[in-house]
């Protein structure tokens, strides 16, 4: 089901080519499901639940490309491949899913970010993540959430400094191979949703 959602939502949301055989396919689905219930004891309860829902998959957001444009992410060299490859003046860099961290004193291998800059560039971040827009001008990001208002426990330490929930349309991606531009399409039409699962 991650997979047909994945390669043919769009065509099922917005009425596309193969909108009939999304549709099929869930019915097959519906049926194995039935005949599983239908082996199943009078008194066992059967639960069927998702971790996430779906939307059509507008735009990839590379994130880490928008942080090295808008000047806070930066490498050593011109072939990099990993999160060891960024320069020391880096102030930010992300992980998916929509994960934002300063690159802070104290706590990152090569941080820059003194710690008595954190809130204020924490701050900077998150105004120019929720005033990010995408081609057609729609806000990229829903909400920043700070790590004190989603995190806590042993080991809160390592949490991210903001994490940004994005629109639907929306996939923040983040990986330090480099990309040749902030908004991109490939082959998946569907992402993941985070207010629909049940």
């Amino acid at each position: 089901t991650d997979r047909i959602n994945h390669f043919l939502f769009e065509h099922y949301e917005r009425d596309g080519e193969y909108a009939e055989e999304f549709l099929d396919f869930y019915a097959q689905v519906d049926e194995y499901l039935g005949k599983l219930r239908e082996r199943l004891g009078d008194g066992v309860t059967m639960v069927v639940a998702s971790d996430h829902g779906f939307t059509t998959l507008d735009y990839e957001v590379h994130c880490n490309e928008w942080l090295r444009q808008e000047g806070w992410l930066s490498f050593e060299t011109d072939d990099h491949e990993s999160l060891d490859d960024i320069a020391d003046e880096t102030r930010a860099y992300a992980l998916i899913p929509g994960r934002f961290y300063l690159n802070l004193e104290g706590r990152e291998p090569r941080g820059s970010v003194p710690q008595s800059a954190y809130d204020e560039t924490r701050d900077e971040l998150r105004a120019m993540l929720e005033s990010l827009e995408g081609p057609d001008g729609e806000p990229v990001v829903e909400r920043v959430v700070e790590r004190e208002d989603a995190f806590f426990g042993d080991h809160a330490d390592i949490a991210p400094d903001l994490v940004a929930i994005p629109n639907a349309g929306f996939d923040l991606k983040a990986g330090f191979r480099g990309s040749e531009a902030v908004f991109d399409t490939g082959p998946r039409n569907g992402m993941h949703s985070f207010s629909d699962a049940c």
